[in-house]
């Protein structure tokens, strides 16, 4: 499956905005489903935001990455689980947020997640820097 840079910035975008500390992870599940109800697609990008430790969960019961299971039929079950943003999260979606930095982003469409992370987070010091005029 590729890798769908705005559907990241919309789960990223999810916590931000939310005045809790930790959100349902069947919260994120059910406002991702009014954007796509691909659930294939939900899980694949939701399992990449755990990878790289952009979430985690608020429990000491389950992780967040175990918090899906697929079962027997290929159906997925959610389990009910608190999760919060982490720092790196957050430092993500700030540099996704910036329409110039998601603009550069999009035009290498087969770039690893891992180095979209550092491309974005480079891409936003640099354009901080022209706009504080450090640079």
């Amino acid at each position: 499956m590729k890798l769908d840079i705005e559907y990241i910035k919309e789960m990223l975008q999810i916590f931000v905005e939310s005045d809790k500390a930790c959100f349902g992870l069947n919260d994120l599940y059910k406002s991702m489903a009014l954007i796509s109800k691909d659930d294939e697609k939900f899980v694949f990008h939701y399992r990449l935001l755990c990878d790289d430790c952009l979430v985690e969960a608020f429990s000491d019961q389950v992780s967040a990455s175990s918090a899906i299971v697929r079962n027997q039929s290929g159906s997925y079950t959610i389990l009910p689980t608190p999760l919060r943003l982490t720092k790196d999260g957050i430092d993500l979606f700030g540099a996704l947020n910036e329409s110039k930095v998601l603009e550069q982003i999009k035009k290498v469409p087969a770039m690893a997640f891992s180095i979209l992370r550092v491309v974005a987070m480079d891409l936003l010091t640099a354009y901080i820097k022209k706009q504080a005029g450090v640079e």
